[in-house]
């Protein structure tokens, strides 16, 4: 369980006292926001740039999300955090920031220099986390019927042409083993009746016949040589 209460402890010994759904998640977006300047609480905000950053993060209880903001509430009111602006625990899920508030946090999102080694961090940090179900139904209804902008078209069309580019040119032989793996996973498929059933337009049998055609006459070229 990733779920309940924390502390973030400066080196003065000051504390500040929040929960969360999940642990390692709401500390990252507690030190992005405060690497950036931009954090909700003005208070932690001063003590990041005076301590330099040197907070401590600590799990005070693990719990249920049902008993979250009880025992946040009952840990506040124990310890007594300098550092909360709330002495109350609330649930803040479904709060939407302003469009100006949100204009102000993209650009100074755009302007973030993200170096090798903060790519690097962050792609471990995110290795082997999963969404759930709810969460993907989630974002799936979240853009749902949304359109992308030409711009964002163009730019990722254009990041698939270099990648594609840069990427090392199979060898037929690569090539025709690759799809035997296919075929085998195919037939697996049709043997155990998962394999999803489509209908292909006039057009699209006429274009995989032509591929077939070369393929196969590129294998007969391998053969003889």
């Amino acid at each position: 369980m990733n779920c309940g209460v924390y502390t973030i402890t400066t080196p003065s010994g000051g504390r500040y006292v929040g929960s969360a759904y999940n642990f390692n998640t709401r500390w990252k977006r507690h030190r992005y926001h405060l690497n950036k300047g931009i954090h909700s609480n003005p208070k932690l905000q001063n003590a990041w740039k005076k301590y330099k950053g040197q907070f401590i993060f600590s799990k005070l209880l693990v719990c249920s999300e049902d008993c979250v903001l009880m025992y946040e509430a009952m840990a506040i009111g124990v310890l007594k955090p300098i550092y909360n602006i709330m002495t109350v625990a609330e649930n803040n899920s479904g709060f939407t920031h302003s469009q100006e508030t949100r204009n102000k946090l993209g650009k100074i999102s755009s302007r973030a220099i993200r170096t090798p080694e903060w790519k690097a961090a962050l792609s471990k940090s995110n290795t082997g986390q999963k969404r759930t179900a709810e969460t993907c139904a989630n974002i799936g209804k979240s853009k749902k019927g949304t359109k992308q902008s030409p711009e964002h078209v163009a730019s990722r069309n254009a990041s698939i042409t270099k990648a594609a580019k840069d990427r090392p040119e199979r060898s037929l032989e690569e090539k025709f083993r690759i799809s035997n793996i296919y075929k085998e996973v195919w037939a697996e498929k049709r043997r155990l009746g998962t394999m999803p059933i489509r209908i292909a337009s006039e057009e699209t049998k006429a274009k995989l016949r032509a591929a077939w055609v070369i393929r196969r006459m590129k294998a007969k070229h391998l053969e003889t040589q």
